[in-house]
């Protein structure tokens, strides 16, 4: 009687597509939290604070959404969609704007210098993009 699993269960492939639907689908909700947030609230523009749940709620929603998207968008290349270099500046480029959120989440405040990390990470993620679509196109 054979009573090796990797000859009943094989391992999943690393560069299965479907590994990174729920990176993915992380990433969905949050942004649509994000935006039904922004819409039921609208007006209260003006950075981060944190006095309330709907504050907190929208920092946290907001850096789930990028550290989701950056485990979304690395697998790419592994699964075969798209290649390393649109894939690097995006996950770069959001991971200096979720440095910026995570260290304003840390000392409860949004930080004077918020922009010198989400400036470049919002350039460098745009520009991310645009090589992913030219890449899948």
């Amino acid at each position: 009687m054979n009573t090796d699993r990797s000859t009943i269960d094989p391992a999943p492939d690393a560069t299965d597509p479907s590994r990174l639907r729920i990176p993915a689908a992380v990433a969905g909700v949050c942004a649509i939290g994000l935006a039904i947030y922004h819409v039921a609230t609208p007006g209260l523009t003006g950075g981060a604070v944190y006095v309330s749940f709907a504050d907190y709620f929208r920092e946290v929603g907001f850096l789930l959404f990028l550290v989701a998207t950056i485990a979304a968008v690395v697998g790419m290349p592994a699964a075969g969609i798209t290649n390393r270099l649109g894939t690097r500046l995006v996950a770069g480029g959001y991971f200096l704007i979720a440095a910026g959120v995570a260290i304003g989440l840390a000392v409860r405040q949004e930080l004077d210098w918020f922009f010198v990390l989400a400036g470049p990470g919002l350039l460098l993620s745009t520009v991310g993009f645009i090589v992913l679509a030219v890449g899948i196109w």
